[in-house]
């Protein structure tokens, strides 16, 4: 009975002592992993922030640049007055009024940050939108916007279709090398047909490589756009059939309601004002307005 006892003894310690390394092992690797994440995370970073200074230190003033940010996701962009960070805020909490703050003195700690010579904006909010000036990286390959003036304003497409983007499509310039503004301003002196065609051309090109269905909630097949030049309210719209425009209730492109946002270019030609719109629709439904660009 001793004897047996004494090796029953030995193998249970065995396997006492096998289960705790096995488990220390895994605690290990787990570690070692969480190390080598952070590391690459860190790597990243300073990457996708080298490749954002290198694309703003290249634009010239007015000039917008795009780029395409694969990395780290999960992180964020954070500005404050003339420096651009990305670091990882995930552990903020929110609901103390000090999150910005919090934010901010977290991502001083981590050190990734580009310095410019203006101050860098960003029309975005992080942590439920409390977080000001804050750029979350999530759902990665995103596309951003760098527009450099008296300022450099980060942007997106997709959340902030409007003003700038607006202003863009307004600055693209067809095969006469002519801005649509400047088109705009010849077709109120020429009533020349092929301004019309030519801005058509410009703004159908500009729509056909969108991802509508992400950017407007609309199927790129039932994506309609309509330019508009008022006084005399000239429209014309990428592969529209004008009859449905007839089969509206609001005749003549005046639509009921007030569409959120309206934006307008307007100028001044032979003491009369234009004014050119640019907005869209679901051509499933429309009725109304679904919003202008």
């Amino acid at each position: 009975m001793k004897n047996k006892r004494g090796f029953v003894l030995p193998e249970f310690l065995r396997i006492i002592i096998a289960v705790v390394c096995v488990v220390l092992l895994i605690f290990l690797a787990f570690k070692l992993y969480g190390m080598f994440a952070l590391r690459t995370d860190v790597e990243q970073a300073r990457e996708t922030l080298g490749q954002i200074m290198a694309l703003v230190n290249n634009l010239q003033y007015g000039e917008t640049g795009s780029l395409l940010i694969v990395a780290p996701e999960g992180w964020s962009l954070i500005s404050d007055d003339n420096k651009l960070y990305i670091c990882d805020i995930k552990s903020i909490k929110v609901g103390n009024s000090r999150e910005r703050d919090s934010a901010l003195a977290l991502c001083s700690s981590q050190g990734i940050y580009g310095e410019f010579e203006i101050p860098v904006e960003i029309q975005h909010n992080c942590k439920l939108q409390v977080i000001e000036g804050c750029f979350e990286l999530e759902e990665l390959p995103v596309k951003l916007y760098f527009e450099k003036s008296d300022k450099i304003k980060i942007l997106t497409r997709g959340d902030l279709f409007g003003d700038v983007t607006f202003e863009e499509i307004l600055d693209l310039r067809g095969e006469s090398l002519k801005t649509i503004k400047e088109l705009a301003m010849s077709y109120v002196d020429s009533r020349d047909n092929s301004i019309r065609k030519e801005i058509n051309k410009i703004i159908t090109d500009y729509f056909s490589d969108l991802d509508t269905e992400k950017i407007f909630k609309i199927k790129k097949e039932d994506f309609i756009w309509v330019f508009t030049l008022s006084e005399e309210k000239i429209a014309f719209g990428g592969k529209v059939d004008m009859t449905i425009f007839k089969e509206t209730s609001h005749p003549g492109y005046d639509f009921t309601g007030e569409p959120a946002g309206e934006r307008s270019f307007i100028f001044e030609k032979q003491n009369r004002k234009y004014k050119i719109n640019l907005y869209y629709y679901d051509k499933t439904e429309t009725e109304e307005i679904a919003g202008w660009i």
